[in-house]
């Protein structure tokens, strides 16, 4: 009897447990679609400082406006070589970008130039009130890497002036003369800030 009383035990623990197991509540589903994404884009501006606002665009020659004389060896130590511009972040979203230069090419006038400038003549980046600067650094460093601007970054519609300074360290000697650099190019980027 004993037997009989544990196989019905049994039998009904294990209908209750695949019972348990294999009941289901009722569930629905609603879908969203229509979702639309679009992207802005960070937009970069630049243009004299004494232009008007409607201006700022792609490229900035400045041709002249830095150096209008042939330099020599002290050119410029006294912070008096400088071109004056204006930066502005034209982005489509409501994004800030901090801003960075880097050389990027320059043509050599006569061949071997470069090597005989790029480590005495110095660039300087500062806010037009020169409280703020990149400090000085050699065509070489401009060249080798990008170097951050000085200052807040730019909301968007925000725009800052600035100054870039050049300078010959009067440490440069006989070796530089007659040499020149033209066509000089800096990429400026501005790159969202998180």
């Amino acid at each position: 009897m004993k037997k009989i009383f544990i196989s019905i035990l049994a039998l009904v623990l294990t209908v209750g447990a695949v019972s348990g197991a294999a009941y289901a509540f009722f569930s629905d589903k609603v879908t969203v679609s229509g979702i639309t994404l679009s992207t802005g884009d960070a937009h970069l501006k630049i243009k004299p400082s004494n232009a008007g606002d409607d201006s700022f665009g792609n490229n900035l020659d400045l041709l002249g406006s830095i150096v209008d004389e042939e330099i020599y060896p002290g050119y410029g130590m006294d912070n008096s070589v400088f071109a004056a511009f204006s930066l502005k972040n034209k982005s489509d979203a409501d994004i800030a970008l901090s801003v960075t230069g880097q050389l990027t090419s320059a043509t050599e006038d006569p061949a071997g130039s470069w090597n005989l400038l790029k480590d005495v003549v110095q660039v300087a980046v500062n806010t037009s009130d020169d409280l703020l600067s990149s400090g000085w650094y050699s065509l070489a460093d401009w060249n080798t890497g990008a170097i951050a601007f000085p200052g807040p970054v730019l909301d968007q519609d925000d725009t800052q002036d600035y100054k870039v300074y050049l300078r010959v360290l009067i440490t440069a000697g006989n070796e530089i003369a007659l040499t020149g650099l033209n066509n000089i190019t800096f990429d400026l980027v501005g790159t969202q800030v998180p």
